[in-house]
């Protein structure tokens, strides 16, 4: 939403004291996968139209090209998504951000836009038991994620596995996948499958 904003022309402020806030918990109110967890007018389940909507960000960043159509949903046409990059300091196709961002500083930097990237990360490999949530048998397998968490909660590296490119992983003859993130104590893995079947599998997760 930020990038398509500033795309589009607005300009971002920070307020200095908190002006919203949102009552997530609301245990006793439906959320919205409640409403539509199933079967919608898109003839998609839940599941299916997350990963199309990741697959949609991504290429609005400029990370993936799925040949999507966004129209009126894509980025404007006063500022490119280069602009919105050097405001915030972050090169989304190589992943990378910029030390002045890290720091929480005022955007924009004022380094030219390819210095100053933060050249921390670790390069780890991590490994799995694809047996404990993989069904390597079921044949409307779609999709297994793979994301990295911090001590906090926090996503801080996902990758989707298909069918087509990654073959040895659904048959579980490969279990495990080089990544290169900032490794911080506390970082645990998280994996789901999801099949048009049986729909999304029990939750795996590993400390790192």
């Amino acid at each position: 939403m930020s990038v398509r904003a500033f795309t589009h022309g607005y300009d971002m402020f920070s307020p200095h004291r908190m002006v919203m806030w949102h009552e997530y918990t609301r245990k006793y109110r439906p959320k919205h996968w409640d409403d539509h967890g199933q079967e919608s007018k898109t003839e998609k389940k839940s599941g299916e139209r997350d990963a199309y909507a990741r697959n949609k960000t991504r290429q609005i960043f400029g990370q993936e090209n799925h040949n999507m159509d966004l129209g009126i949903y894509g980025l404007g046409t006063a500022r490119t998504l280069r602009d919105y990059e050097e405001y915030c300091g972050i090169d989304f196709s190589r992943n990378l951000i910029q030390d002045y961002t890290l720091a929480v500083k005022e955007p924009p930097n004022p380094l030219p836009f390819e210095e100053g990237f933060a050249s921390s990360d670790t390069k780890v490999t991590v490994e799995w038991e694809g047996e404990k949530f993989i069904d390597a048998s079921d044949n409307s397998l779609e999709m297994i994620t793979l994301g990295i968490i911090d001590k906090f909660g926090t996503e801080v590296y996902r990758y989707d596995f298909n069918p087509e490119n990654h073959p040895d992983v659904f048959s579980l003859q490969q279990n495990s996948w080089n990544i290169k993130y900032k490794h911080k104590p506390g970082d645990k893995m998280v994996m789901y499958s999801l099949s048009k079947s049986v729909g999304w599998s029990e939750r795996y997760e590993k400390e790192i």
